[in-house]
């Protein structure tokens, strides 16, 4: 491409981009291959429109809306963990994305999709492998090219379309405008800018949707695996997990106002994303040139954001490659808020981190705490787990485990 490529690690260099020239920083050319699935959603937009959707999106994403989602986030796992027997051997990853799916599903549309989700399922196993196997490479196949892989992947969001168009078109015909909103699709379609008091169009919803998905799933069966295996390689971090469940919960399923007071399942899962941040890897193209401490940058560069090696500078992190929660436990104003000059960005950072970083570490917070609290799951070969760079940073081959009830 014109202008070169750049990989950035240094917080300063991430400040620079993300937040205080982060309109010199757009999505441009970068975010081509995924383009079809996701559209113009949050994540892939720029400038007014992006503006336009991240007003108007913000209200769904606020803390008491995370409040009224964690019912539904409860029910869910309670059906997965009270599934679990002593002795059980399953795959973590597995059962992590069926969980996380399900809570996506009923958050945003207020049903289990019934007969739909086996397709649902093929679908997004369809995209997640093509995302997998061309997210990574500099040298794209085009995708209008009618490759059996591209026609899979077409196919794939075919059925993602009817899914989500039909699923539109049935609230439009039981119109839910006065009502409080059910579920995020209701808050979607209800939802208007507060400064041009416009709606969504059916496409910006789809897009919103999809983004809402994608965003929602993976990323968090992952924080959740990889949780699992640190807790399996540190039996006293595990330990003081179980006890901690035990002082906040007792015995009785978590509540919204439980997942503040869960401070150490918390480190747990901020420790997990600095060692494994999902989004590990991220581009933008200089809309302008440029320089960064420095080094020029051509308008059309590709500046490559590495947060994998930001979240593992000794400078920042002493014993980077050592899981120690403690460090958030000792210092909590890193993370979600306090950028920790911007050393720590497991959700981006600026005008564009992730809308819902709340959602996604109470969610993770109420999985985990609830496994914890009727046993634990102990990977069973942790010297094997290695990491697969795709799409997102998952443990190659999931994360063979054994549940085992507490003693």
């Amino acid at each position: 491409g014109s202008g070169g490529m750049l990989l950035v690690a240094h917080p300063e260099d991430l400040e620079h981009v993300l937040q205080v020239h982060n309109r010199r920083y757009i999505r441009g050319r970068t975010v081509d291959m995924i383009r079809p699935m996701l559209g113009n959603g949050l994540p892939l937009s720029d400038g007014e429109f992006w503006l336009r959707q991240r007003r108007t999106m913000q209200p769904l994403f606020a803390r008491p809306r995370i409040a009224a989602m964690v019912e539904t986030m409860v029910a869910v796992t309670r059906r997965y963990v009270a599934e679990l027997q002593p002795g059980d051997e399953l795959e973590t990853h597995y059962l992590m994305m069926r969980i996380t799916r399900d809570v996506i599903v009923e958050t945003m549309f207020s049903t289990t999709l019934g007969a739909d989700v086996d397709e649902l399922d093929a679908a997004l196993a369809t995209i997640e492998r093509h995302v997998a196997r061309y997210g990574m490479f500099p040298v794209k196949i085009p995708g209008w090219l009618p490759t059996p892989d591209n026609v899979r992947f077409r196919r794939a969001i075919a059925t993602l379309d009817r899914l989500v168009y039909g699923l539109l078109a049935q609230r439009r015909e039981a119109p839910t405008v006065d009502a409080p909103p059910r579920d995020l699709l209701d808050a979607l379609m209800q939802a208007r800018d507060p400064e041009t008091h416009e709606g969504m169009s059916e496409v910006a919803l789809r897009d919103e949707v999809m983004n809402i998905f994608f965003a929602g799933h993976e990323t968090s069966a992952n924080l959740l695996t990889w949780s699992v295996l640190e807790l399996s390689r540190d039996p006293d971090v595990e330990a003081r997990l179980r006890d901690e469940v035990q002082a906040v919960l007792g015995g009785r399923e978590p509540e919204a106002a439980d997942v503040p007071r869960l401070e150490l399942v918390s480190a747990v899962l901020r420790e997990t994303l600095r060692l494994h941040p999902a989004a590990w890897i991220f581009a933008r193209q200089a809309a302008e040139d440029d320089e960064l401490r420095g080094h020029r940058v051509a308008k059309g560069a590709t500046v490559i954001l590495f947060p994998y090696a930001t979240h593992r500078l000794p400078e920042y992190w002493p014993e980077p490659e050592r899981f120690d929660p403690d460090r958030f436990l000792r210092d909590p104003s890193i993370g979600l808020g306090g950028t920790k000059n911007w050393a720590y960005v497991p959700f981006g950072a600026g005008p564009h981190v992730c809308i819902g970083n709340h959602l996604a570490m109470t969610e993770a917070a109420i999985v985990l705490a609830m496994l914890y609290q009727r046993g634990r799951l102990r990977a069973l070969h942790p010297e094997r787990a290695r990491p697969k760079a795709a799409a997102t940073l998952h443990v190659a081959d999931g994360l063979p485990a054994r549940f085992e009830a507490h003693a």
